[in-house]
């Protein structure tokens, strides 16, 4: 006859035998999602090399036309230097479509950077434009190294290419967090033009890093996700007309 203790034992070792076989398929998803992810992000950069090829030998003045001709939604590309910052900029008539789709309009969980529908990047005094933080630093997953001051000072211009032919120089005026829901940094049926002030009194004192010695006509937010927040981390970038 089986005595109290041993059946103890056996209802003990049965439990470990399912705690290990759990513990074993938490790191076999875990494993198995890192290789997703991994691949997520070299199909990113193939895509996006892609979209680089379009424009290779091509002058900066037909660059966007160019790239028109596979997508008339691409209207500029935003390049910040010494970064993997280097992408076309896209943009629907929502904020949702361009979340999870390429520059070829093709189905892509790291999706594609764009303009918030309601930015006009050729008129506006202030635009927004959004993308995935992802890792391997692919699309805004850069964003984040500017909350060190090391990196902001020296990773602070650009360029951005738009649809008149025009390049304008970018100059990376501060880094700061910025709530998902913010009535300021956000509206852009108030704050797109004539407002430039207000939006530069809102990062002077929100920023975390920043340098202001320089004034702009026109300023663009760039943003994406900060860790696991109800955050985003923002660049506010600045250019003249």
């Amino acid at each position: 006859m089986i005595s109290k203790i041993e059946k103890i034992v056996r209802i003990i070792d049965r439990a470990l035998g399912h705690l290990v076989i759990v513990f074993f398929t938490i790191i076999l998803l875990i494993s198995a999602y890192a290789i997703f992810d991994a691949i997520c992000i070299r199909n990113e950069a193939r895509v996006v090399a892609g979209a680089s090829e379009l424009v290779n030998g091509v002058a900066d003045d037909s660059r966007i036309s160019e790239l028109k001709k596979t997508n008339s939604e691409i209207v500029a590309w935003i390049s910040l230097d010494d970064t993997e910052i280097d992408y076309p900029i896209l943009q629907s008539n929502d904020n949702q479509f361009y979340l999870n789709h390429d520059y070829r309009k093709d189905y892509s969980i790291a999706g594609s950077i764009f303009a918030d529908y309601r930015s006009d990047l050729l008129r506006d005094d202030y635009a927004v434009i959004y993308g995935h933080n992802m890792d391997g630093k692919a699309m805004f997953g850069r964003v984040n190294d500017y909350e060190s001051a090391d990196f902001f000072s020296s990773h602070k211009t650009g360029r951005l290419y738009l649809e008149d032919g025009r390049v304008r120089e970018l100059a990376v005026l501060a880094y700061a967090h910025v709530e998902n829901d913010s009535q300021l940094e956000y509206n852009l049926t108030d704050y797109a033009n004539d407002a430039n002030d207000i939006i530069l009194e809102r990062f002077k004192q929100n920023a975390i890093n920043s340098d202001f010695t320089k004034k702009y006509g026109r300023l663009m937010m760039i943003s994406t996700c900060y860790q696991h927040s109800s955050q985003r981390a923002v660049l506010l970038v600045g250019y003249n007309r």
